[in-house]
């Protein structure tokens, strides 16, 4: 009889006594295989309670092989299928190697197939397909190869299946892809791992037909396209994990519906687009890890991130998204690890998200650009054991009570704007220089490589204090200067509409050089007032008569003819008055003087008396063509005067010579251009 070296045999008939050395002992058994004498037991007529090894009373058959973690080795005998009772064979975490027996396939019993973790290598043989009671098959951890046995789906009764992390390979036909069709069959499958294999092409609807699916693992392969929109039929997920694949696209809004997710993993893909507020909404219930980590998603972490409220670990390291971190994190209490390194996040670490009854133990905010001081509350969270905010723009000094920390393992504040003295207890005695490097501004122990404190540098704090104030006062200094800038452009605003009025009510004469004033004879005027007709008369009055006319070019003029008979001295200074009025003037509804005509009056040799002339015209006004003709006239004698003078003064010009040279000297130096030149007017009422 080979020797059973199976530990502790016990037989119910005291005659068989089998003597056996410890289970330990099976790599030194007289048989090749350790298992081949169990071929032999399936015939036993009595009973047995074996260590590993469970008998079915009534039968006497072995029903039940759980052998974990035996260090068994060798291959696995193919006599297994002589046992036609078992229900359960579990080798899990040994070292047996070679091919899976396809005898297994005999085991008509068989419900659990567990070879996880051993050396086996080749196909998964397709015999398995004859085991139609096979709930859990789980042959992960080991050296298989080849394609997925369509026959497997044969096995309808099938929960569970895991293929994780083996060589299996090739193109399975069908529109299903790499998954068998008949995998859909599989109404009661529960759970599915085909994870770290090298499987292609695009994850198959029909997968998601298995409605009873909680565990989906299909990690670590190479699957591409969108994730598919029905997954949402999976409302019984609470496993998904599809990291380390090659999809693109968004996530799709119907995961939402994944209400009973504990566990979500979409990590190193080509996953884009914005992370849905509403997907995160839908999967609040979460209690073990969400990773959306190495992708290429965008724009802000939703606001929705605060209802995890039990979720452990959130990762969304490595993207692009940007924004601040929401303060809505405070409402993850359970969370213990937190990443959101290698993004572009900005502005302050929000201190809300900090409490002293976290139980946050990692955070990771290294290579973004936020800014700001240290949240002094970060020192509260006495769990926390691993803080990194590396590689940012984080200022200010580092709060002396992060030395208190005591489970505080690792602290990376390098390459920041930090200042100031640098704590020596706690975690800063056994700090790394790496970890404060990048900090130019730091001072502090030599065995951090960082300067010394002087006096100077001691000063940091004030110092920061005062860049503060220098600061606040710029912005006042600023703000001061552009008030006193609108006060100063207010006040000049004032002065010039102040000028402007006075000049409107006092203008300032014009003096040019020359005033080119149209000259009208009285012809001219009786014809465009058909002879001062009564027909064209427009206003009457004690003093004068108005009348309307059209000169030959058609200009329609005013004409006001003066009653001086009726004409006292009083009368004269009034008229004077109205005439420097109208002159000043500008309506559109006043017409503008275009000359004074008529008698100006004459004194008793027949020449005119300018003095009244002159008051009619005001002071600047003086009717000269030039000042040149008129000194030309003078040194030209009677000749030139004579085509100076008014036509119907001609006559008494040669008379009068030195009267009228005298009266142009007089009418030149009342007219001159520079005002300060010209004569006070007594000088001419005396002349």
């Amino acid at each position: 009889v080979a020797c059973c070296v199976l530990d502790g045999v016990q037989s119910a008939e005291p005659s068989l006594e089998i003597e056996v050395e410890a289970l330990v002992a099976f790599k030194n058994s007289v048989t090749s295989d350790p298992l081949d004498a169990l071929g032999d037991w399936s015939d036993a007529s009595h009973h047995c309670n074996w260590t590993g090894i469970a008998c079915n009373p009534s039968s006497s058959q072995v029903v039940s092989i759980s052998l974990m973690a035996k260090q068994l080795g060798g291959l696995i005998s193919p006599f297994l299928g002589n046992l036609s009772s078992l229900q359960v064979l579990d080798l899990t975490s040994n070292s047996f190697t070679g091919h899976i027996p396809p005898q297994l396939g005999l085991c008509s019993e068989l419900s659990e197939l567990i070879l996880y973790e051993n050396s086996l290598s080749g196909q998964i043989p397709s015999q398995l397909g004859y085991l139609r009671n096979l709930q859990t098959v789980d042959l992960g951890s080991n050296f298989l190869n080849g394609s997925i046995p369509e026959s497997l789906c044969n096995c309808t009764s099938l929960l569970a299946l895991g293929l994780i992390s083996n060589n299996l390979t090739g193109a399975i036909p069908s529109d299903i892809g790499l998954v068998p069709p008949e995998l859909s069959k599989l109404t009661l499958l529960q759970g599915i791992s085909l994870a770290d294999n090298a499987l292609e092409g695009e994850i198959p609807d029909k997968i998601f037909e298995l409605e009873q699916l909680t565990i989906l693992y299909l990690q670590n392969n190479k699957f591409i396209g969108h994730i598919p929109i029905a997954i949402s039929k999976l409302e019984s997920l609470m496993f998904l994990d599809l990291s380390r694949n090659k999809l693109n696209g968004t996530i799709p809004k119907s995961l939402a519906r994944l209400n009973n997710l504990l566990m979500l993993d979409l990590s190193h893909n080509h996953l884009r687009g914005s992370i849905p507020g509403s997907v995160i909404g839908g999967i609040r219930n979460m209690q073990i890890h969400l990773n959306l980590s190495h992708n290429s998603f965008t724009d802000s972490i939703p606001n929705e991130i605060g209802m995890l409220q039990m979720v452990q670990a959130i990762d969304i390291a490595n993207n692009n998204l940007s924004g601040s971190v929401p303060q809505t994190f405070k409402g993850c209490r359970g969370l213990s690890t937190l990443d959101l390194s290698g993004n572009m996040l900005s502005g302050q670490i929000p201190e809300e998200i900090f409490t002293p009854s976290d139980i946050l133990t990692s955070l990771n905010l290294s290579r973004n650009q936020l800014d700001g001081e240290l949240p002094k509350n970060l020192a509260s969270l006495m769990h926390l054991s691993s803080p990194d905010l590396s590689q940012n723009k984080v200022k200010g000094m580092i709060p002396q009570n992060f030395a208190n920390i005591s489970t505080l393992k690792h602290l990376n504040l390098s390459f920041n704007q930090l200042e100031g003295r640098v704590p020596e207890t706690g975690i800063f005695r056994n700090a790394s220089a790496t970890s404060l490097d990048g900090n130019p501004y730091l001072c502090g122990a030599n065995y951090l490589r960082l300067r010394p404190c002087s006096s100077k540098s001691q000063l940091t704090s004030s110092s920061r204090l005062s860049k503060k104030i220098v600061l606040i006062l710029a912005a006042l200094g600023t703000v001061a200067v552009i008030l006193i800038l609108v006060l100063a452009i207010s006040v000049l605003i004032r002065l010039i509409k102040k000028k402007t009025t006075t000049e409107i009510e006092n203008p300032v004469p014009e003096y040019p050089i020359a005033l080119a004033l149209k000259r009208f004879d009285q012809k001219d005027i009786e014809t465009a007032t058909d002879f001062f007709s009564e027909d064209n008369i427009v206003g009457v009055s004690s003093l004068s008569t108005v009348y309307k006319g059209r000169l030959e070019d058609g200009q329609i003029i005013a004409v006001k003819n003066l009653d001086f008979q009726q004409f006292s001295v009083e009368s004269d200074k009034c008229f004077i008055r109205e005439v420097k009025t109208l002159n000043l003037l500008r309506h559109r509804n006043l017409v503008k003087i275009l000359v004074m005509l008529g008698r100006l009056r004459y004194n008793s040799d027949g020449v005119p008396d300018q003095t009244k002339a002159d008051r009619t015209r005001g002071r600047g006004r003086a009717a000269n063509h030039s000042a040149s003709i008129s000194t030309e006239a003078l040194a030209a004698g009677i000749n030139s005067l004579l085509r100076l003078v008014d036509p119907h003064l001609a006559s008494k010009v040669s008379k009068q010579q030195e009267a009228v040279e005298e009266l142009l000297k007089l009418a030149l130096s009342c007219t001159c251009p520079v005002p300060e030149n010209r004569p006070e007017m007594d000088r001419p009422f005396q002349s």
